[in-house]
């Protein structure tokens, strides 16, 4: 008869075996089994690169050249151009802190130690800000506080007539609209959202952009590297601590990231992606543009009081109206969305799959039968003699076709990372 400690000698190598593979990883990449892991959870993020920035200062957006030599930022408008982003999503992963452990502004790629506190962020720069480590800028304080000059801010940075959005209860200020914007605050939140708050929402500023927008424009004091040191901190946390992003936000900063690895003599691996995007003055000049006139609203003429005797308007040809207007809005999006999975695909990011597509384009129908009605609501619903083009693949505009051209530069409304700032 078989001794009974046989058995339980099998129960301990099962055991064994089970903790040695839970615990197995690489070694060579990871700091433990918790940051192989995260590595694993932000396969799935996109990288958001910055923009190099070009821009001419005899051109019409010479300003913007000026903020940048008064700031000493000529390193963070021209990030490296060739981005690995294996090694940027270990950075992030290595950079998560073990258990409840507070963040340590430290992480690890390939064995070499990264630092992304402010002081390795501010050397990095060429030494922008001359502030002592311990003492906050201007604008971190005036972020502390929240209680920004709105009035002020809507003069400089808005176009006449425009307003920052407030809350639902009308006492919070939340965002500025980019079409709301000024020219040259457009180009202002162009860089904010590349370079140092990223987010593909590019279509409107949160109020710590503005802030941040503001202050550039009226030359005020900026730490730059504290800022871009607790964003990076923000998307280190992002999906298992407190901090202000989404979840699943883009991973940011990818050249600055580089640029660090580089500054620690590694031998970087061959294969890579290209930032292709340059702002110069072209860009800027397509980008940066009032789509829409802001009019002030008056209050219309009173006519006399009437009876009416007939409706002025067929309700079935409003409804057809809105129909086409909602073919046009998915025909867009579905144009930006199989360009940007384009570019994705190129630069060995995930797509979306079929469903989530079909969901994200909305597509209002095959051409619809609107019932009742007078005689043009008939004809509209026949398709055919209402005097109303019902294929919306050619008629969405210059707009579309410049949007799309653009896809790569601005907001992603899928899947986005955007700072709830």
């Amino acid at each position: 008869m078989a001794p009974k400690k046989s058995s339980a000698g099998g129960k301990k190598r099962k055991t064994a075996a089970s903790t040695s593979q839970s615990s197995a990883y690489d070694a060579t990449k990871f700091i433990g089994p918790e940051q192989a892991q995260r590595f694993t959870d932000l396969e799935k993020r996109t990288v958001w690169p910055e923009r190099i920035f070009d821009i001419m200062e005899s051109g019409i957006f010479g300003r913007f050249v000026g903020i940048i030599d008064h700031y000493k930022w000529d390193k963070l408008i021209n990030p490296p151009n060739k981005i690995n982003f294996e090694l940027v999503k270990e950075f992030y992963a290595n950079a998560r802190p073990n258990g409840d452990e507070e963040v340590s502004f430290t992480s690890m790629v390939r064995g070499r130690e990264i630092r992304y506190d402010r002081d390795t962020i501010n050397d990095y720069l060429g030494r922008p800000s001359d502030l002592p480590s311990n003492e906050l800028c201007e604008f971190s304080k005036q972020v502390a506080r929240g209680n920004w000059d709105i009035p002020l801010i809507t003069s400089t940075l808005l176009r006449e007539g425009c307003n920052i959005e407030l809350n639902a209860s009308g006492t919070t200020p939340l965002r500025a609209l980019r079409n709301d914007l000024t020219i040259f605050g457009q180009l202002l939140l162009l860089f904010v959202r590349h370079n140092i708050l990223p987010s593909s929402h590019t279509s409107n500023a949160t109020m710590r952009a503005l802030g941040l927008m503001f202050y550039m424009d009226q030359h005020l004091q900026i730490d730059v590297a504290r800022v871009i040191s607790n964003e990076i901190r923000n998307i280190v946390l992002s999906g298992i601590g407190t901090t202000p992003l989404k979840p699943h936000c883009n991973l940011g900063f990818p050249g600055l990231i580089i640029g660090l690895i580089r500054n620690t003599r590694m031998t970087l691996p061959k294969n890579h992606t290209h930032i292709t995007g340059t702002i110069n003055d072209v860009h800027a000049r397509r980008y940066c543009r009032i789509r829409r006139i802001a009019a002030p609203v008056q209050p219309p003429v009173q006519p006399p009081a009437q009876p009416p005797a007939f409706a002025t308007t067929d309700p079935n040809f409003q409804n057809f109206f809105y129909y086409i207007c909602d073919q046009n809005d998915a025909g867009f999006r579905a144009m930006t969305a199989v360009h940007e999975s384009i570019f994705r695909s190129q630069s060995g990011q995930t797509v979306m799959t079929p469903p989530e597509f079909l969901a994200y384009v909305d597509w209002p129908g095959v051409r619809p039968t609107f019932s009742g009605g007078g005689g043009a609501g008939d004809d509209v619903g026949a398709g055919e003699d209402a005097g109303v083009d019902v294929d919306a693949e050619g008629d969405a505009g210059d707009d579309v076709e410049n949007a799309v051209s653009d896809a790569s530069m601005e907001e992603g409304d899928g899947s986005d990372d955007a700072a709830s700032d």
